[in-house]
């Protein structure tokens, strides 16, 4: 079998590497393999975020953004609905494990400088991703991401005007509201139907409305902390998409949140457990260059990841 290339190498690809094989488990350091051992449970401290698309500096090597894509508010941006069968990673040339949740559940805000607080609802989706990726260095590296959509209504959750909305922001290079987190806070294993996040003092940004978000407008910094756990059910729907370069194994999930947030004047934590899934998945991903290493939706990949639908040729 080859050996895996050294992270400070250009990639080059082989079908072992899908699926986080042992080819390239083998390569990676003791301290590596204990940080993402299943069901880690610790704490993370604050993270950078990706520059936004007017910063000028650069935080990390950035991962690619999948080249498809829908459209919200009239922005088309690098992202797929949450669904079984559809694409769930935001990162392209991936190859790991991923977990996805969205949620409706109800808080306090509070006015930090007068005291006053009022009851707020939410609409949250958190995704993770973990494994290893090529990133615009063209180098393999391994590392964990998460996908941040936390937003606050004073009214019914997605309905009327919002009062926050907390993303890491647009990439310089379009990866969609995509923070790199530290792989200790990250514990995701598709095998025994298992993921959770535990993150404090994340640095995001308050856009205070999904449209200014999505159109990378004014923001305020803010730190939030968040408790994600998601549970897999035993059964499985593996995807082979041609059309996309993805492939993949996903298990429907039932998933909780408990989070909180803190911007100029302001502050936010959701009521304890008020938040179960609408949507949850857990399992396992390969798409864009380790995709098509591996020769696309051949007969291995549809065995090994169990394929019952094939989108494409």
């Amino acid at each position: 079998m080859p050996k895996t290339p050294p992270v400070d190498r250009p990639i080059v690809c082989h079908p072992d590497h899908i699926d986080g094989g042992s080819a390239w488990r083998r390569s990676l350091s003791r301290g590596q393999v204990l940080g993402i051992v299943a069901g880690a449970m610790v704490t993370a401290v604050s993270m950078p975020v990706w520059p936004s698309r007017s910063a000028k500096a650069s935080a990390g090597i950035l991962p690619n953004p999948i080249p498809g894509g829908v459209a919200q508010m009239g922005v088309t941006v690098h992202q797929y609905p949450l669904s079984i069968g559809a694409e769930p990673s935001l990162i392209t040339d991936f190859s790991g494990t991923v977990a996805a949740a969205t949620f409706v559940g109800n808080g306090v805000g509070t006015d930090t400088t007068s005291g006053a607080s009022t009851r707020l609802t939410f609409l949250a989706e958190l995704r993770l991703m973990n494994g290893l990726y090529v990133g615009v260095d063209q180098v393999r590296h391994f590392s964990s991401f998460g996908y941040f959509s936390l937003e606050l209504y004073p009214g019914q959750a997605g309905v009327g005007p919002q009062a926050h909305a907390f993303t890491p922001g647009i990439a310089s290079n379009s990866l969609f509201w995509t923070a790199p987190l530290n792989a200790s806070a990250v514990g995701l294993n598709p095998d025994q139907g298992t993921a959770s996040l535990k993150v404090v003092n994340l640095g995001l940004q308050d856009y205070r409305t999904r449209q200014n978000a999505l159109l990378g407008g004014p923001s305020t910094a803010a730190i939030v902390s968040a408790d994600m756990e998601v549970t897999g059910q035993p059964f499985s729907t593996g995807v082979c998409d041609s059309d996309n370069d993805f492939l993949g194994q996903f298990y429907p999930a039932a998933a909780t949140l408990v989070w909180s947030a803190t911007t100029a004047g302001f502050s936010f934590v959701a009521d304890p457990a008020s938040a179960a899934a609408n949507a949850a998945l857990i399992g396992r991903e390969s798409n864009g260059a380790f995709f098509r290493a591996a020769g696309g939706c051949n007969s291995r990949a549809l065995t090994r990841y169990d394929v019952k639908h094939i989108v494409g040729k």
